[in-house]
């Protein structure tokens, strides 16, 4: 009779949990992006969230790659083609992330901040 090792049962415990928060978190972003966008939006708000939405999706692509490939070694090769997907897609969209938000990232202005003594009880 074979025995697995203690660590190989706690190894499967873990990815079981781990991949149990993934699917979760699948699950709320499917939720966000099911929503719909008003059709009076303007062209940046249509733009921002466009962008958003694709950012999301990206993530969703992380997360279910990461339940498929979650104990798998590293060599095998359609985790390491999807991973190398990924990091295509991840390039490409933070490419697209700062052609979209240069209008929105302007120069940092730090306000200064007083705070006033509180006043004292009559």
């Amino acid at each position: 009779m074979v025995t697995k090792p203690d660590y190989d049962e706690h190894c499967v415990k873990k990815r079981y949990e781990l991949s149990g928060e993934l699917g979760k978190f699948v699950a709320l972003v499917n939720d966000e992006l099911s929503g719909s966008v008003s059709p009076n939006a303007s062209d940046d708000f249509l733009k921002e969230y466009n962008g958003r939405r694709k950012t999301m999706e990206h993530e969703v692509r992380v997360a279910l790659y990461n339940i498929k490939c979650l104990g798998r070694p590293a060599s095998d090769p359609q985790c390491s083609a999807e991973s190398a997907a990924i990091d295509a897609e991840k390039a490409a969209l933070q490419a697209e992330y700062k052609q979209t938000h240069a209008v929105f990232d302007g120069t940092w202005i730090s306000i200064p901040v007083t705070v006033s003594p509180r006043p004292k009880k009559p």
